[in-house]
């Protein structure tokens, strides 16, 4: 019986341990596609967006 409460707390503690770094290493798998799904969304920096129908032009191969 006290090998049984010896190893107890140390295999409570390696499961949580493990449960942790898998629930991490999922997020970070999907931290990649979301970065470039918000960055194909939003304006880029250094560019306005007009404010007029007259200050909008058509975006040429140059611009982008």
């Amino acid at each position: 019986m006290k090998t049984l409460k010896l190893w107890t707390a140390p295999a409570i503690f390696a499961a949580l341990w493990i449960s942790a770094t898998a629930f991490t290493l999922s997020e970070l798998a999907t931290l990649s596609p979301s970065l470039r799904s918000i960055g194909a969304q939003a304006p880029r920096s250094g560019e306005s967006t007009p404010r007029s129908p007259e200050g909008r032009r058509q975006a040429t191969r140059h611009d982008r």
